[in-house]
């Protein structure tokens, strides 16, 4: 371990598959986990996972746009929302349109380009990291009854 120790790295949970090999654990049973420090993605992971799945209720059909789609978290928001089987737009430069395809993304918008508020909409769920206008004008491609999720932090 690399000194000082990093806060929040730690995830916890149930435990909803077992290895054949895993004598200790059973399906159900309380886990938790500190990944080594130097390797760390458990934050992502739970940032996306609960934005989408606890927080957004996405479900699979669902249609999500992950704004950003070539940064850390919003590259595991995109194999989240197709791991549960959504349909997913992203935003990103041209340069990782391949990236966002590969990673799972059914759309990519290159916002240097295009705006996505004229090509979306009818869409379940926005996964906004930006704020400002970006989060403003993502209301527009929402269904009725339709969720933004900002972990921004500065937006109201």
């Amino acid at each position: 371990m690399t000194f000082p120790p990093v806060m929040g790295y730690n995830v916890s949970g149930l435990a909803v598959e077992v290895g054949i090999d895993v004598r200790n654990i059973m399906v159900d049973d309380a886990v938790f986990a500190r990944p080594n420090q130097d390797d760390v993605c458990a934050i992502a992971e739970l940032t996306a996972w609960q934005a989408l799945i606890t927080r957004g209720h996405l479900k699979a059909g669902d249609k999500v746009l992950v704004h950003a789609g070539s940064g850390g978290v919003r590259t595991i928001a995109i194999q989240t929302a197709k791991h549960v089987g959504a349909s997913i737009a992203t935003t990103c430069s041209a340069r990782h349109v391949d990236l966002a395809k590969r990673l799972g993304a059914d759309v990519v918008i290159d916002y240097n380009t295009e705006a996505f508020y004229e090509h979306l909409s009818d869409y379940a769920l926005v996964f906004d990291t930006l704020g400002g206008d970006t989060m403003k004008r993502s209301f527009k491609v929402l269904k009725k009854r339709g969720a933004m999720i900002s972990i921004n932090g500065q937006d109201t």
